[in-house]
């Protein structure tokens, strides 16, 4: 599981609420990814998509149920499936800035909670001033 980058996964989960692929590795960082940017996920099942497996072979990422294979390295990229499926990605609509995705500011901090789950998570604000990182919601 450890690829070109140094390092490993630890592990991959799928969550419905939030509708987000987690990929979690051992130097604790996470890297999210909204499950309808990934080719062949657009249509899954909750079931089929809760079904994640790890292989060595890059290290990629498979949907055993759904026959689906996706690199880590080319996530971590950016690309999210082959040339048809990025070119199709540029005409899905985005969130508009300024607007809660999950409806009031008080749902999308609930939801932001449950599925930042982590102690080791790191987040950034904008407001917090150039270079200034916040953990766990300090300074």
């Amino acid at each position: 599981m450890t690829a070109k980058f140094g390092r490993r996964i630890v592990r991959v989960t799928y969550s419905k609420a939030m509708d987000r692929v987690r990929i979690i590795f051992d130097d604790r960082t996470i890297y999210v990814i909204p499950r309808r940017l990934l080719e062949g996920l657009e249509n899954a099942a909750a079931r089929e998509l809760a079904r994640i497996e790890i292989l060595d072979e890059g290290p990629v990422i498979s949907w055993p149920l759904l026959n689906v294979k996706h690199k880590v390295s080319n996530l971590l990229n950016g690309s999210y499936g082959g040339r048809r499926w990025m070119v199709s990605l540029e005409s899905m609509p985005r969130a508009i800035p300024g607007q809660p995705m999950f409806g009031s500011k008080r749902k999308k901090a609930e939801m932001r909670r449950q599925f930042l789950d982590d102690r080791y998570v790191v987040r950034t604000s904008r407001h917090a001033g150039a270079g200034a990182v916040l953990v766990g919601g300090r300074r």
